[in-house]
């Protein structure tokens, strides 16, 4: 999305290319706002339904991701 306004800003007068990179931004942030939402939303449906379903997920034990 980011780099197809940036290629269409340079055919764009000056003003017009500038308009659409910041419209391009709005539409950036509008997305990343919604989808911390959800996320955010998603988390807190599924700790509900363990905990309804008697399992805690803070005590629940961590996988070690090894990297190497």
């Amino acid at each position: 999305m980011a780099a197809d306004a940036l290629v269409q800003s340079w055919q764009l007068p000056d003003e017009a290319g500038e308009r659409l990179l910041a419209k391009t931004a709005r539409r950036i942030r509008y997305y990343q706002r919604r989808n911390a939402v959800a996320r955010a939303s998603h988390m807190r449906a599924a700790i509900a339904k363990l905990q309804r379903q008697g399992i805690t997920v803070s005590t629940l034990p961590r996988c070690d991701q090894d990297t190497s």
